[in-house]
């Protein structure tokens, strides 16, 4: 390590940080959209959705911001495309529905950022 010189070895703790820094950031996006109510909590790439009916909900169709978007689509009670088009297809009201996808390496707003704790 000590062929590196110190500039290069500061220069990769520096990059360590940062991820770690980053791997302890938390976000969370939650909205009402008629008889749905949708939480998503991120931390990393891991992102964990949470739809709470209050109402019959049938093919209600909601958009979620970039940063909270899977990878892959989704295609369960729940539909989600990779675009953010959010589908809840059937779900009685009283009924919740959650579910885990990962993300992109993509950071949402910082609006959405809650403290690491």
């Amino acid at each position: 390590m000590s062929l590196l010189g110190e500039e290069a070895l500061e220069a990769i703790w520096n990059l360590v940080k940062e991820k770690i820094a980053e791997e302890q950031q938390k976000y969370k996006y939650s909205f009402e959209s008629g008889a749905c109510k949708i939480t998503i909590l991120r931390q990393i790439n891991i992102c964990v959705m949470h739809i709470a009916a209050t109402g019959n909900v049938n093919n209600a169709t909601l958009e979620i911001p970039e940063g909270f978007r899977p990878e892959a689509e989704i295609n369960e009670v729940v539909s989600v495309k990779t675009s953010g088009e959010v589908t809840v297809k059937n779900l009685p009201a009283g009924q919740t529905f959650s579910l885990a996808y990962c993300t992109s390496n993509l950071l949402p707003d910082d609006q959405y950022k809650r403290s690491a704790k």
